[in-house]
């Protein structure tokens, strides 16, 4: 089963720090606290994967023009226009936040967004070799072998 989560309690949190909602000591405890429940999910043999999509200020603004333009201003949120405008801060306490919660039971997977294609490609590629290895196979061999016997039949 697969859960995709955009925005997640992450991202609160740095919202949090930005507004200065919540001091730096509670979110030391928050993160700490979804450290733990990671690491329990990895241990229990699931596989957790976090994924940052960055992308650049003048990018993001451009993205939210396009979509206003082609008549998809829905999709965007009024917090993306106000991180957009906040950039720096969100991009400070994204850093924080994404530097206190990395660990080797769920490490984050820092992604290029700036070209959607390769986006896409990176975060695919990263889910199927981290599968392969924790599964132990090889799928280019398995379906190379599956290919053959089709042939063969």
């Amino acid at each position: 089963k697969a859960q995709f989560m955009i925005g997640s309690y992450y991202k609160r949190l740095a919202d949090g720090l930005i507004k200065k909602r919540i001091a730096t000591e509670e979110v030391n405890d928050r993160i700490q606290s979804i450290t733990n429940f990671e690491r329990n999910i990895s241990a229990d043999r699931y596989t957790l994967f976090k994924f940052f999509l960055n992308i650049s200020k003048d990018s993001q603004k451009e993205r939210m023009r396009r979509a206003k333009k082609d008549g998809l201003s829905w999709v965007i949120a009024r917090a993306d226009a106000k991180q957009n405008d906040n950039y720096k801060e969100y991009r400070t306490a994204f850093e924080f936040v994404l530097n206190q919660s990395d660990s080797s039971a769920c490490p984050w997977n820092i992604v290029d967004a700036e070209n959607k294609n390769w986006a896409r490609y990176s975060i695919i590629r990263t889910i199927i070799l981290s599968l392969e290895a924790r599964l132990g196979i090889d799928s280019e061999k398995t379906l190379s072998e599956m290919n053959r016997l089709e042939e063969m039949a």
